[in-house]
């Protein structure tokens, strides 16, 4: 069975001007990227577009985190069209992975505002993979890790740009590869990073613990 890797960049819909798909739908995907693994998790293929959102124009946040602005997308096909291509592309039999969970529920929340149906959204939901939770789980990390520093601390030397949606695909399935064929050397390479963070939990207290041995006399208040 084939991975697909997939990472997607976003462009928040403006809540004065449109109001009403904040129910279900915040975003608008801007930027497909994704790399197709065989059995082996080597790399096969590669798919990156752009896409124009139709409700407003992309944020300045947006175009300073990701670099695209609405020039580049002035030619880019709609959520509709690409995404159509993207089932395509990914075939049959496949998982699907992503970084974290954000991902999947964008395209279901985007798919239902946009009364897009498409045969395959069922299966690729179904078998969809959050290798976010799966990658702290197994190394027994208490919380969500970032990407960029899920790769450096692994030792993955990574390519391109985060916060381009084909690189960080693409550096998601270096860490998917090294996850799924050297866990051993991983969890060693991570290890100091799993130590700060747990030493980062055991010194984490809250104020009322801190004060709960205290005995306060009302009398001299």
């Amino acid at each position: 069975m084939n991975s697909i890797v997939i990472d997607l960049e976003m462009n928040e819909i403006d809540l004065e001007q449109h109001p009403l798909p904040h129910k279900t739908c915040r975003f608008e995907v801007m930027e497909i990227g994704a790399v197709k693994l065989d059995e082996n998790f080597n790399q096969i293929d590669e798919y990156k577009t752009y896409i124009k959102p139709q409700m407003n124009p992309i944020g300045e946040r947006y175009t300073q985190l990701t670099g695209i602005s609405d020039e580049t997308v002035k030619d880019a096909r709609s959520f509709t069209e690409a995404f159509k291509e993207f089932c395509e592309w990914c075939g049959t039999g496949y998982k699907i992975i992503s970084w974290g969970g954000t991902d999947k529920a964008q395209i279901k929340a985007e798919c239902l505002f946009k009364g897009i149906e498409p045969a395959d959204i069922k299966y690729m939901m179904k078998n969809w993979l959050d290798f976010q939770a799966l990658f702290s789980k197994n190394l027994g990390i208490y919380k969500s890790v970032g990407l960029k520093d899920a790769v450096n601390y692994a030792g993955i030397d990574a390519e391109g740009d985060f916060h381009d949606a084909y690189w960080d695909a693409k550096n998601t399935a270096s860490l998917y590869r090294m996850f799924k064929l050297d866990f051993d050397n991983l969890r060693t390479v991570m290890k100091p990073y799993i130590e700060s963070m747990k030493k980062a939990q055991a010194m984490t207290f809250s104020l009322g613990e801190l004060l709960k041995n205290i005995d306060v006399d009302s009398s001299k208040a």
